[in-house]
């Protein structure tokens, strides 16, 4: 292959040359001579092929001169080009490639070259012949000395040169149709060359274009010095043969192939800025005095090609030569750079200019709506050409369903709907209107103007959306006394498409206090279809109706109008009053109660009610009543006793008397009975009740009864059946002053925006209201007259908010005098408000006294934080029922004493205060030497108010009360955080009242109020300690800062300690009594059982819980009290205690398993993996609840101390121990449960399934004659049971019923402490005592002393084994049942039985014995001596020596 084609040579190149005739040269043909005759040489005609000439050393040392390098070797290529090499490299290729190359690429090696026709040749095919000669001067005929002068060259004279010839050539593929005649020379006078390319008259025909064209020039490889003809590359070059070339003659060409390169001086003159369409000039000047030929080209590209562009050549008979360049009509297209090219026999020489064609933008392409939403569109765009200038802006037109016109959108959006935001070549069409179609255009400017408009984009819809506007033109209209016809008009736009409307109506009750947007009582409809016109059927009479429509699409419903479209029906007579009742409070009285009409039955605003009264036997007597009011009860007075009175009632509008009710009969009471409640003025409120018979509730209205100020509602009290008053009940009383107080309250802090600071005129206003309220509640407080809950409810609220105003927004900042509101605050403390209170708290959760307690501290917080703006150091407000004490203090003070806030006060009435002592080292903020605001609260009278229940729940214990005592609230600035590992933060002590001296410590409880988000708390010990010291004081000592007091249990025991202390010296003997038993345990098992402690997995088993039960015991009695005095030892221990006790339950739960496997699988229960899963059960169980116990509240109990601890989970008050609260404890109690009941199941499996061995499925062989003998069996079972039992826990059962409120409470707990605090014994008598090896030993040492035994101890050492034998007898009796059901074992008889046990064998290793003894003689085939199954007596009294029979 070469050259992608194959050559096939088949006779010797020499045969070839001999045979190839040479065609005659034309006879007009320009160049030189050249055939055989003329001594020229023949070319090989073989395609693709290239000859190395050797250029002569003697003639031209070290070669032909190439631009200024010389090469030896001068490579002819068949395809028109040749190259200079300093070896023999072959140059095949035929695909011209563009000049300059460099001839160091490895690609073009071959890129010193000049080419006269380099193009795709074929000189395979006739006639074409390529022939070549050298020159000498004794060869040349004077051909080298013409050409010499033809070159121009001075003083050169060349003494060598080449003449190659293509005469007559075809093209590739062997075409010779058409064909090619063209000749270069190379002479050179070994320091200056020169190359001619000549081409014959109409010597070139052909082009190859479909390889690349020709290339006519030379190329010196440096990328600097080459030249390529005009034309090159180009159809055009076909006519090189017919246009004059360098030399002036038409086909000669002529170049220097000097080092010395000459660059003629072009230059290109004009200006470099057209505006379209203008006509435009360029003109190249060249100063030479060789004749120049001159070619322009077009970004690379020749003009004569392009169409518009055309150039002429201005001779001259002066060395100054011109070409004008001329565009008679510029475009934008024109733009770009111009380059002259000129050459002659003297060198080349180009100059290039850039021209700019200025014109408006091109229209913009490719618009495209890319994405939508209910109101934006999103649309990008193509630029287009931009004129040559720099964009300055866009023009976007919207067409819309609505407008189907084009009109241009404002960029501001001033124009138009809509509004456009500009990013680039994209824009956000914003303010569109849902659900309607939309399409844009967009047109590009600069300064010459603005581009055409582009093409429409595609058309998309804006998603549908809740309509935003509301229908318009309501009107309301009364169609009758029961109908309005309501009409209105769509809405516009509708933003999407309507599918109904939506009527809202309500009846408007009163038009001064008409809300529209209060939609309580309203009336929803939808009418079903898109009519605007609407009516309204069912209506009550006289009732003034608004109506307001909205409309609905399929996305959802609309605004509601706001415009005013109401209606009113006229009045009617109202019907008859509902629920009529009458009862008789006194002898001369009778009260009737009633139900207004129904409301679409007042037909009109009730004003009054008539009530009618007569006697039943007197048709003619009646008396009409008028009520003067709406209220819906009324007292008829001055009536006879004992009598009977027809009632009847009826309502009263503008229009009339309406319907009478039903007549109601009722006799007045008889003023003799004695059951009646007597009349009475209740000496605390004031009311006056007349006598009032058994279960009748009386209701008076609230300003009948005295009060200091004039009020609204009604009171309500109840004579029971035993004719005695209940509480009266004022709840739904007000005062009117104070409802005048709460009205203008509410506006203004309504008005107050969040963190707005109070101005002047708020703060005036709300001095003047704090005033007002101060005045009413000291004459309530004065008069020892009690207040309204619902006034205290009002108060509660003003002084939340106004404490809200002064923490967020500076009300203390301002003229406000907060003394006043703390005036109010010590009024309603006030013993005579205690009844107030209890019932606000009882029928309003929420704004009861733990919400007075909260606003306190507001207000005692507001005012420490407002010290430093204040420029004062301290602060005390001081009042009989309350003290607000606010300091700054130093913080690098060890402690604040109350010296420090109430001291120096000489006026306070506190008898006794509590001391207060606060490490302010613990308190840091992110300032060091800032003094700390701290505030202090002292409240006497609240405790007394507040609920008595705990933060669960619960409710306090009736004896357990709270006699007057301070509460007392410690606060510090949100900004101080606690910085101490200590867990005492404060110390209140708290003076014991003289009434409670008595009570034990166990009566004192040190508590705080807990508020949680979902009611407002109740009392807690959480963080809390209580103790008590000789001066009288409770101490209460706190992780936390918040309002404490102490809870008295006056109902407690004063022996509760005693019976305590004893229960707790009975608990720490039996624990020392159990640990030293385990001990013992342990060391037996260690010492006297080493050698089978492994391998007998009871030993093992007995072992590890034997050691969890003594390190649980250790800890207990080491730690659950003397570790409480530290915080983070008292966790470390009631961690370690949880683990311990339930590692110790997890090996109870090991024994369980272990007599199950025993007692029913049999097989297998000593093999070694089991040693494996107990050990992970016992030891590895508790672990999963132990650590998610303690790391569920870890964060807050052990690491850090918080100011808002939660509950301890390990630190009881009392202990270190599992905390009751939150139910914490049921993470030990849980799973000890568990344990119990599964082993309890183990435990009746177990006894069940030897009860059945032993009897059978029957019970009839109680009666047979073995009865004794099964009577005794009976007995081993429960002496089994017994011996099991503390294995396996069973005996914690008791505790259940220990912490029950029964009183057989004390019974339970004395046996749970005595059987469980001495299960360590009970396990060192059952498993240890009664072992074979320390039995023996035991009677061996009783012998010695010759003291007589029992027979069962005294016979020998096994005798004392057998003792614990019951169990190896039920194991023997139920493996026979097994073997009988299970025949596949029979075939392990056959393996050699043990024939004697060695003394130390345990009790499991004795089981064994028995069962293989059993297995014999209950199996034939494999009973080998013919023993007969034992008697329970021979199974009891085994051989004196201790060993079983033999085999």
């Amino acid at each position: 292959f070469i050259m992608g084609r194959t050559i096939i040579v088949i006779l010797p190149v020499l045969l070839i040359l001999s045979n190839y005739s040479v065609a005659v040269p034309y006879e007009d043909f320009i160049g030189y001579p050249f055939g055989e005759e003329h001594g020229d040489q023949l070319f090989p005609p073989i395609l693709d092929h290239s000859i190395p000439i050797l250029v002569p050393n003697d003639s031209l040392p070290f070669g032909f001169p190439f631009f200024g390098e010389k090469y030896p070797y001068i490579i002819m290529n068949v395809h028109g080009a040749l190259s200079f090499h300093r070896e023999p490299i072959s140059f095949t290729t035929y695909t011209p490639r563009s000049f300059p190359l460099n001839a160091s690429s490895l690609m073009w090696p071959w890129a010193r070259m000049i080419a006269p026709y380099w193009s795709d040749v074929d000189i395979t095919v006739q006639p074409g012949s390529i022939t070549y000669r050298i020159l000498y001067p004794s060869n040349s005929s004077g051909l080298l000395s013409c050409i010499s002068q033809m070159s121009g060259l001075k003083n050169f004279r060349a003494n060598w040169g080449l003449i190659v010839t293509w005469n007559r050539v075809g093209y590739y593929q062997e075409h010779n149709d058409k064909l090619n005649t063209f000749q270069a020379v190379l002479v050179t006078d070994g320091i200056k060359s020169v190359t001619i390319f000549n081409y014959a008259d109409d010597g070139i025909n052909w082009i190859m274009t479909d390889t690349g064209g020709v290339l006519v020039g030379y190329n010196a490889g440096d990328n600097i010095r080459y030249l390529e003809v005009n034309g090159s590359l180009t159809e055009r070059i076909a006519f090189i043969d017919e246009i004059p070339g360098n030399t002036g003659e038409i086909g000669k060409w002529i170049f220097r192939l000097n080092q010395e390169f000459v660059n003629i001086d072009v230059s290109i003159s004009g200006n470099d800025i057209v505006i379209s369409p203008e006509s435009f000039q360029y003109t190249c000047i060249v100063n030479s005095s060789s004749a120049v030929v001159f070619s322009w080209y077009f970004e690379g590209i020749e003009v004569s090609q392009l169409s518009g562009i055309f150039y002429t050549v201005i001779t001259t008979e002066s060395t100054i030569q011109e070409s004008v360049l001329t565009i008679n009509e510029t475009k934008p297209s024109f733009g770009g750079t111009y380059e002259c090219r000129a050459h002659n026999t003297l060198g080349i020489g180009n100059d290039a200019r850039i021209l700019t064609v200025l014109d408006k933008p091109d229209p913009p392409e490719n618009v495209t709506i890319t994405g939508s939403t209910d109101r934006d569109q999103f649309i990008t765009w193509d630029n287009g050409f931009n004129g040559n200038l720099e964009i300055i802006g866009y023009d976007i037109y919207i067409n819309s369903s609505r407008n189907p016109d084009l009109s241009p959108i404002d960029l501001a959006g001033v124009k138009g709907e809509a509004a456009v935001t500009l990013n680039g070549t994209t824009a956000v069409i914003s303010n569109l209107i849902p659900f309607v179609e939309y399409s844009y255009a967009v047109t590009i400017c600069n300064l010459l103007g603005c581009s055409k408009m582009s093409d429409i984009s595609n058309s998309v819809w804006t998603d549908p959306a809740i309509p935003d506007q509301e229908p318009t033109n309501c009107i309301a209209t009364v169609m009758s006394p029961t109908t309005i016809e309501v009409t209105w008009k769509a809405p516009d736009p509708p933003n999407g498409i309507l599918r109904d409307y939506r009527i809202v109506f309500k009846p408007i009750t009163a038009v001064a206090d008409y809300n529209p947007m209060d939609f309580e009582g309203i009336t929803n409809m939808t009418t079903g279809n898109t009519t605007t016109k609407y009516s309204i059927t069912g209506l009550q009479e006289a009732v003034r109706y608004d109506f307001m429509i909205s409309a609905i699409n399929q996305v959802g419903e609309g605004p509601l109008t706001t415009t005013d479209c109401s209606a009113e029906t006229d009045e009617s007579y109202p019907k008859a009053p509902m629920n009529v009742s009458v009862y008789s409070p006194g002898p001369t009285s009778l009260m009737a109660t009633w139900d207004h009409p129904l409301p679409q039955d007042r037909n009109g605003i009730i004003t009054d009610y008539l009530i009618s009264i007569k006697i039943t036997d007197d048709s003619e007597d009646m008396f009409l009543i008028n009520s003067n009011s709406n209220e819906t009860s009324y007292t008829i007075k001055g009536l006879r006793e004992s009598t009977e009175y027809i009632v009847s009632i009826a309502a009263v509008t503008s229009v009339g008397i309406g319907v009478e009710s039903n007549d109601v009969i009722h006799k007045t009471l008889n003023d003799n009975i004695d059951v009646n409640c007597p009349s009475e003025e209740d000496a605390l409120w004031g009311f006056q009740w007349e006598q009032t018979a058994p279960n009748v509730t009386v209701i008076e209205k609230c300003d009948e009864n005295g009060q200091l100020y004039s009020s609204s509602g009604i009171v309500t009290r109840k004579c029971n059946s035993e004719g005695v008053w209940l509480m009266v009940n004022t709840s739904q009383c007000q005062s009117s002053s104070l409802a005048d107080v709460e009205e203008e309250a509410n506006e203004i802090f309504t008005n107050q925006n969040s963190g707005e600071p109070v101005s002047k005129t708020v703060a005036e206003k709300l001095n003047n209201l704090t005033v007002t309220l101060q005045m009413i509640t000291d004459l309530q407080s004065e008069e020892n007259k009690p207040i309204f809950p619902r006034d205290l409810e009002a108060i509660n609220t003003f002084i939340a908010m106004t404490s809200s105003l002064a923490e967020d927004n500076g009300l203390f900042n301002t003229s406000y005098n907060e003394e006043t509101l703390v005036e109010i605050v010590n009024n309603v403390l006030d013993t005579s408000q205690e009844v107030g209170w209890s019932m606000l708290t009882e029928t309003n959760s929420t704004m009861g006294s733990p919400e007075l307690l909260q606003n306190i501290e507001r207000i005692s917080s507001a005012l420490s934080n407002n010290l430093q703006a204040a420029g004062v150091s301290e602060k005390v407000i001081a009042f009989s029922n309350i003290i607000l004490s606010s300091m700054l203090v130093d913080s690098t003070n060890s402690q604040i004493s109350p010296d420090d806030f109430v001291a120096e006060n000489s006026s306070i009435p506190f008898e006794d205060i509590p001391e207060i002592e606060l490490p302010l080292t613990k308190l840091v903020s992110g300032d060091a030497g800032i003094p700390i605001p701290i505030s202090l609260s002292l409240m006497k009278n609240l405790d007394m108010f507040l609920p008595r229940r705990f933060q669960n729940g619960s409710m306090l214990p009736t004896a357990q009360t709270v006699p007057g005592t301070i509460v007392t609230s410690v606060q510090v600035a949100s900004a101080y955080t606690v910085d101490s590992d200590d867990e005492k933060l404060v110390t209140i002590n708290f003076p014991i009242t003289e009434d409670n001296k008595n009570v034990e410590l166990s009566g004192h409880t040190c508590a705080f109020w807990k508020f949680d988000d979902n009611s407002l708390g109740g009392w807690s010990t959480i963080g809390l300690s209580t103790q008590k010291e000789k001066n009288g004081m409770v101490t209460c000592s706190s992780t936390h800062l918040t309002s404490f007091t102490v809870l008295v249990n006056v109902a407690g025991v004063k022996n509760s300690k005693d019976v305590a202390l004893a229960f707790s010296i009975l608990s720490y003997i039996g624990c020392a009594i159990s640990m030293i038993a385990l001990i013992l345990t342990i060391l037996f098992l260690v010492i006297c059982q080493r050698k089978v402690l492994i391998s007998k997995v009871n030993n093992f088993v007995l072992l590890n819980l034997s050691i969890a039960l003594l390190l649980g015991l250790t800890v207990f009695c080491a730690g659950i009290q003397t570790a409480k005095s530290s915080y983070g030892g008292c966790t470390f221990v009631g961690v370690l205690l949880h683990y311990l006790f339930l590692a110790a339950f997890s090996w109870m739960l090991c024994e369980g398993v272990l007599i199950y496997n025993l007692l029913v699988k049999v097989f297998g229960v000593n093999d070694r993996k089991w040693i494996y899963i107990y050990s992970a059960l016992g030891w590895g169980l508790p672990l999963p609840a132990v650590i998610v116990t303690a790391a569920a509240r870890y964060d807050n109990i052990h690491i850090r101390e918080s100011l808002n601890k939660e509950s301890p989970l390990y630190h009881e008050i009392r202990a270190c121990w599992l905390s009751s609260e939150n139910g914490v404890i049921f993470a030990f109690v849980g799973p000890i449960i568990a344990i119990m009941i599964v082993n309890t199941v183990f435990l009746c499996m177990a006894m069940v399934s030897l009860w059945k061995n032993k009897f059978g499925k029957s019970m009839s062989a109680m009666s047979s004659p073995e009865s004794k003998t099964n009577l005794k069996a009976g007995w081993q079972l429960v002496k089994a049971t017994i011996i099991l039992m503390p294995l396996m826990g069973i005996t914690w059962i008791i505790g259940l019923f220990a912490v029950s409120p029964h009183p057989a409470t004390f019974a339970f707990s004395i046996a749970f402490i005595i059987l469980n605090s001495l299960q360590g014994l009970f396990i060192f008598l059952l498993h240890v005592v009664r072992h074979d090896k320390v039995g023996g030993r035991i009677a061996g040492f009783v012998k010695k002393r010759k003291v007589k035994l029992s027979r069962d101890i005294s016979s020998s050492k096994v005798t004392t084994t057998v003792k614990s034998v019951e169990l190896n007898e039920l194991q023997w009796n139920y493996s026979g049942v097994y073997l009988k059901q299970n025949p596949a074992y029979v075939s392990t008889c056959n393996k050699e039985l043990s024939s004697s046990v060695a003394e130390d064998q345990s009790e499991s290793d004795r089981l064994q014995w028995n069962y293989n003894r059993m297995y014999r003689q209950t199996n034939p085939i494999c009973n080998v001596s013919g023993n007969k199954r034992p008697s329970d007596s021979s199974i009891i009294e085994e051989p004196s020596n201790g060993d079983p029979p033999s085999k």
